[in-house]
């Protein structure tokens, strides 16, 4: 909050308290730019004194490796969002959400009336080409032969018949073809006269008697008394109608609703299929209007078909009439062309008619050759090429049904149920997610800086957030170089198999026996007895809990919790000697020739505990590298001399110093491997420095001075 001061009233003397305030404001404002100048000046003449302490270290042997950390997340090797591979509407859902289906079990099925017409057609369109290429294949029936005969005399009788007009043409008109064309001539006369009174009795109309009309006529009348009688049944289903559903049935009582139209009958039979109860008088009304209204309209369609009939059988009559009075004009006119002389045009007409009937009868003639002889390869080939693809039609289909119902591609448990009944779906419509739980991995993304440290085959622990007292013992499977990059951050996708008492026997023991030992893990059977050694070790460990308790008020018995000590923590324990109390509980050797039951007990763990569930969150440590029982000094304790490495060793017998080159090797920071220049058991000086406090300028090379005389020496081991 700020204040606003008056600088007026200030000066006038008005309101007294406010310049109190201010006053005391100024005052504390000069305190404290008096301070910060004081210590300003004084700090010009001060500097930080440090203390250098010397430590001892023996040299032994250890385990080093290096490891890599990272984020992890469980997941399912095996989950899919399945899916329908075709479209339809969903009629059956079989699972629910959490149920656990084996593999092929069915979990959805689907209605498409479609696929099903597809199918019966592609049925039939396979027995289809089974049939053609059967009955081609067959030898020639009795029916057929006798029919190619048919045709060859039929052919020859039309080359006899050619040959015959042409020498009729050739010889003219004898006695008998004269008397054939005046009876010929008599005939068209005749039928002349028939077609004229065929006409007339067609164009005559008398509904009372009807005895001398055509019984085309009498249908015209037949149609339009039904007609009569189907309006009457309609308007009489209407009034029905209308009276008894003035309210909830459908408009249809007007003057034009007869007959009615497309959209009220398409309304009426909504109705109907609305109506629960078949014996309902809605139902029934609805069903009589119906009725009468297609009887009506049948009614309507006939009469109108009836009067056509009658139309085109007038026409028809006229135009026989037509015919015949032409035909007699043709037979007068052939009367006269048969006593005339034959034309060029009518020699060369008989030639062509008699080339087409010899060539008539030459295709009859190969035809019936080419049925003896059967069906050539090629057309076999081509017959069997379309059941082929009739086969292929029909699996497709069957395919498409079988794609109606929807199966679990692999045994696992429903996650999500994505589908209702009733609706449509598509083949891009998720339908369920379903896991197999016992498929689990461990998916973690690693650094680019990592990533050239991991290799698939290496093991490591993993811990997660929802299971704190469980470890797991993993091995990595998969690695990919394909980054992922999230905030400009990049990372790379590697997934590992967890290790359990199922798949421990695929795995090579001298590849993990190093791992599990570099743990502190051994795969020792439990032993009845305890050894001396191991014993002692046991007490060893209870007199470092008892004395690292006692210094920094807080007990240690996992390796979380000596990881968890703060530098001053360990600096107490090394001072208070609580290691030399362990060492003294049992020698290396002894350590190292049994395992306590604690240790069998967590190797067991990592392969008996609870797996972890999918979506579980946690960390994992990855083993990249191991060299097991190696000598190690602490990396700090390395020093160099003209690009040579070198310790101080200490001599036991005078307490003196002195370098002592090395040749170092594997180093996993903290601690370095040495491979030539000391021994187990020997002693090295570690310096460090500490600020211990300040003093002035001038007080500082006293200080120091005092500082190198007594040099401050610890041991720890």
């Amino acid at each position: 909050m700020s204040t606003n001061i008056d600088i007026d009233s200030l000066l006038s003397g008005k309101n007294p308290n406010r310049f109190r305030k201010v006053l005391i404001f100024l005052v504390v404002i000069s305190l404290i730019g008096s301070y910060f100048i004081y210590d300003y000046i004084n700090n010009d003449n001060e500097k930080a004194v440090f203390e250098t302490i010397t430590t001892e270290h023996i040299v032994e042997k250890t385990n080093l490796t290096t490891t890599v950390e990272a984020a992890s997340t469980i997941i399912a090797k095996e989950q899919l969002q399945t899916k329908f591979n075709t479209s339809g509407t969903v009629s059956e859902i079989y699972v629910s959400i959490g149920d656990n289906v084996e593999k092929d079990q069915p979990l959805a099925k689907l209605i498409n009336n479609d696929s099903e017409r597809t199918l019966n057609r592609a049925k039939i369109s396979l027995q289809e080409a089974e049939l053609i290429l059967q009955e081609q294949t067959q030898p020639l029936s009795a029916l057929e032969t006798a029919s190619n005969s048919q045709s060859i005399i039929t052919a020859q009788s039309q080359v006899l018949n050619a040959q015959i007009a042409l020498d009729n043409i050739l010889a003219g008109a004898t006695n008998l073809q004269k008397s054939s064309m005046e009876y010929d001539l008599a005939t068209a006369k005749q039928q002349v006269n028939n077609a004229k009174i065929t006409l007339e009795n067609l164009t005559k109309s008398n509904l009372e008697t009807a005895t001398n009309i055509s019984t085309q006529e009498k249908a015209v009348i037949t149609a339009s008394r039904q007609l009569d009688t189907t309006l009457a049944s309609l308007r009489v289903a209407r009034q029905n109608y209308c009276t008894s559903n003035q309210t909830s049935g459908v408009d249809v009582c007007g003057s034009d609703d007869i007959p009615l139209t497309d959209i009220k009958v398409a309304a009426l039979n909504n109705q109907i299929n609305n109506v629960n109860a078949i014996t309902n008088n809605l139902y029934s009304l609805t069903t009589s209007l119906l009725q009468s209204d297609a009887s009506y309209k049948n009614a309507l369609d006939n009469h109108k078909l009836q009067k056509q009939l009658l139309d085109e059988a007038k026409v028809s009559s006229q135009e026989s009439l037509d015919v015949a009075e032409k035909r007699l004009q043709n037979k007068n006119d052939q009367n006269t062309d048969l006593l005339a002389e034959p034309t060029t045009e009518e020699l060369q007409q008989a030639n062509n008619t008699l080339d087409q009937a010899q060539a008539s009868l030459t295709v009859a003639n190969a035809r019936n050759t080419e049925d003896l002889a059967g069906l050539s390869e090629i057309d076999i080939k081509q017959l069997q090429f379309s059941i082929e693809k009739a086969k292929i039609t029909l699996e497709e289909a069957e395919e498409t049904i079988n794609d109606l119902t929807l199966k679990a591609p692999f045994t696992g448990t429903i996650g999500s149920v994505d589908i209702v009944l009733g609706q449509n779906v598509t083949a891009n419509t998720n339908a369920f997610i379903l896991s197999n739980l016992d498929s689990i991995s461990i998916d973690m993304n690693i650094s680019e800086t990592d990533l050239p440290n991991i290799k698939t085959g290496q093991f490591g622990i993993a811990n997660f957030n929802a299971l704190p007292e469980q470890s797991y013992l993993f091995e990595i499977s998969t690695i990919s170089f394909i980054p992922e990059v999230s905030q400009g951050v990049v990372s790379y996708p590697v997934k590992a198999n967890i290790i359990n008492r199922n798949n421990i026997e695929s795995l090579n023991m001298e590849n993990l026996q190093p791992i599990l030992t570099s743990l502190g893990i051994s795969t020792e059977e439990r032993t009845e007895g305890r050894t001396e050694g191991s014993g002692n070790r046991n007490e060893g460990l209870q007199k470092l809990q008892a004395c690292v308790e006692k210094v920094i008020g807080t007990s240690i018995s996992t390796r979380r919790d000596i990881a968890n000590l703060t530098p001053e923590q360990r600096t107490q324990i090394q001072e208070a000697g609580c290691l030399e109390l362990m060492q003294s509980g049992g020698n290396r050797s002894e350590r190292g020739a049994n395992r306590s039951t604690q240790q069998v007990d967590s190797f067991r763990s990592l392969l008996n505990t609870t797996p972890p569930h999918i979506g579980m969150n946690g960390s994992v440590t990855i083993i990249t590298e191991i060299k097991l029982d190696v000598l190690v000094v602490p990396s700090k304790s390395i020093k160099e001399d003209d690009g040579k490495s070198y310790v101080l060793l200490q001599n036991e017998t005078t307490k003196t110093s002195e370098k002592q080159f090395i040749t170092t090797g594997f180093t996993d920071v903290s601690q370095t491997e040495i491979t030539s220049g000391l021994e187990e058991g020997n002693i090295i000086l570690i310096e460090s420095q500490i600020v211990s406090s300040t003093a002035d300028t001038a007080g500082e090379k006293e200080k120091e001075d005092t500082s190198l005389e007594t040099p401050n020496i610890r041991r720890i081991r």
